[in-house]
């Protein structure tokens, strides 16, 4: 099945992105394999030490929020949109 990924915010140029995935692909697992292809800056803004999706990103599929709690459950279908936004911070 296929995906899209959109960043935005300092990630801006990272994507958008077109993803082939297997069935049963969840947003972890999304956001761990952008992060083993991508750039330490890229990879600090997605994951944790833990491999974990970074709690203050903002993820959102089909323009639909995701709540940290049910990320790592979230499983994705063909054709899902998905937005990742770290903060922005500034001054």
């Amino acid at each position: 099945m296929r995906i899209f990924v959109t960043f935005t915010g300092p990630l801006r140029d990272a994507g958008p992105v077109e993803m082939a995935v297997p069935e049963g692909t969840t947003l972890v697992d999304v956001c761990r394999g952008l992060a083993h292809a991508a750039a330490d800056e890229v990879r600090r803004h997605l994951l944790t030490v833990d491999g974990e999706i970074e709690p203050s990103l903002l993820v959102a599929v089909n323009s639909m929020g995701v709540p940290p709690e049910e990320r790592a459950g979230r499983l994705l279908v063909d054709g899902d949109d998905v937005l990742l936004m770290p903060p922005i911070a500034g001054g």
